[in-house]
């Protein structure tokens, strides 16, 4: 078993097919299957079956798969670190579309001021892609809102926020109670975001659903309908502080129901950890520990408050 047959499985495991995978490595069609036929035959197993007409991975293959993506990983993570005495250093941070807009360009700021020679690639997406990119290994670390949910993951809380419902002051009353609030229009967060996950599991323990008027990725979207009175937006109170101050947008009341989520660092829990990427993880956690100095979250007295940590 080499990395030629590990690149070899994923490249089939991403396409679904032999043919595909072969055209992406340059190499001939016979070449892949006779790999695939050498790994299963190495390790005993069956790594894909055919269903209409596609190739679909088995658990065994998936569990093989993770390792294969790692292990390559790993192989050109020491080219880079051995083989280029001068390499700089990269680092790939995912963040969920809130961390990506209120946290990223800070924790990107303080990166480059203490590694100036480190190279950053950021990419914003919502919780649910960017964990399926740190397992793929095309992250290194992600910051998300919510829960992950593979078990291949590790998760480090960071800091706690709220989610909290705003609207145009003009358009409705400052105090609703749950019920008559979710009859309102609701402009919410995309599916697959870890806002709309928490928004609907805190709303769900208490036997409610949330059924959108307007669906969007985008939050300066939702900031901006709800500014024009279309409706009411759940969104994470630090994204709204400056609306507020404004006045452009006020937080309505809800009696009894405070959303309150954790914002974590996640990575590979194969993922080497090299002392530079040690040190990387320090800072990010230094930059949201400031932060905490800065988080107005309110006071509970009657322990019904939703804390999804």
């Amino acid at each position: 078993m080499t990395l030629r047959h590990l690149r070899v499985f994923v490249a089939v495991a991403d396409q679904e097919s032999v043919t595909k995978a072969a055209k992406e490595l340059y190499i001939a069609q016979p070449t892949v299957s006779v790999a695939i036929r050498e790994l299963e035959e190495h390790y005993g197993i069956c790594l894909f079956e055919r269903l209409n007409k596609r190739l679909r991975i088995t658990e065994e293959g998936k569990r093989l798969l993770g390792y294969a993506r790692h292990i390559i990983g790993l192989s050109e993570e020491m080219e880079r670190a051995v083989g280029d005495p001068d390499q700089r250093g990269l680092l790939r941070l995912g963040c969920s579309v809130t961390a990506g807009a209120y946290y990223a360009p800070k924790a990107v700021k303080k990166l480059k001021e203490s590694w100036p020679q480190l190279e950053v690639r950021v990419r914003v997406h919502a919780s649910d892609e960017i964990e399926r990119q740190i397992l793929k290994d095309e992250l290194d670390l992600a910051v998300i809102e919510g829960v992950p949910h593979s078990e291949y993951l590790v998760c480090e809380p960071l800091m706690d926020d709220r989610m909290i419902p705003v609207a145009s002051p003009s358009a409705y009353p400052e105090e609703m109670d749950l019920p008559r609030l979710l009859g309102c229009p609701l402009l919410l967060r995309e599916r697959g975001s870890g806002a709309r996950e928490i928004l609907e599991h805190a709303l769900g323990v208490r036997g409610y659903k949330a059924e959108a008027a307007w669906e969007s990725s985008s939050v300066e979207a939702l900031k901006m309908a709800a500014g024009e009175g279309v409706g009411i937006a759940f969104l994470p109170e630090r994204l709204v502080e400056d609306e507020i101050r404004r006045g452009t947008l006020f937080e309505i009341r809800i009696p009894d129901f405070v959303i309150r989520r954790t914002i974590r660092m996640i990575y590979h829990r194969s993922k080497y950890i090299s002392a530079g990427m040690e040190g990387w993880m320090s800072l990010i956690r230094q930059i949201f520990d400031s932060q905490k100095h800065y988080t107005s979250l309110p006071e509970f007295h009657d322990g019904k408050e939703t804390d999804f940590t």
